[in-house]
């Protein structure tokens, strides 16, 4: 009988093992799928810094742009999802105001250039809604698996933590003005 307990302590041993070994196998799919969408949404924001240089330029380095360029400076060197998503925000929001006063100007509004721009940049921001999504959709799926039993007694012992997501305004008035003027 005693031979029998041993073994049958071996095998829930080998299987609590097993278990913990999928589980953390798991975690790290899951930790890499959140970073692979991160840089998928960093890579469209950094399109969109690009773009919206470029429109700087093509509408003439104005005043009413300064506002846009420090904003921008601050999005690039935002660390961690919450910081950017924010940095973010206020570069839409001096996007926006620059762009409404800018466009009342009817030379810009006829500047091919300026349109295709704007068109990409709708286009561009369309492709950073989607990358948020399926990055926030990741990290949801990995805080969920962290922090539910039994997982997180794993989650805890392999060093995975929480994740932040990248909560960015949920629409923004320069794609839909972008749209108009496409």
């Amino acid at each position: 009988m005693g031979v029998l307990v041993v073994v049958a302590l071996a095998c829930i041993g080998v299987a609590a093992v097993a278990v913990a070994i999928g589980i953390g196998h798991r975690l790290v799919r899951k930790r890499d799928s959140i970073e692979s969408s991160w840089q998928t949404v960093g890579a469209h924001l950094s399109r969109r810094h690009e773009l919206i240089s470029a429109l700087v330029h093509v509408a003439g380095r104005r005043p009413v742009f300064d506002p846009v360029v420090r904003a921008q400076v601050a999005a690039e060197f935002a660390v961690g999802p919450s910081a950017r998503a924010e940095a973010e925000e206020q570069l839409t929001v001096e996007l926006d105001r620059a762009l409404g006063v800018i466009e009342r100007d009817p030379r810009l509004n006829s500047n091919r250039r300026y349109r295709h721009l704007r068109g990409q940049l709708t286009d561009t921001e369309n492709r950073i809604a989607y990358a948020r999504q399926y990055f926030n959709d990741a990290v949801r799926s990995y805080n969920r698996l962290v922090t539910t039993m039994p997982a997180s007694v794993a989650a805890r012992a392999f060093g995975h933590n929480a994740r932040e997501p990248f909560a960015a305004a949920t629409s923004s008035s320069i794609s839909g003005r972008a749209q108009l003027h496409s």
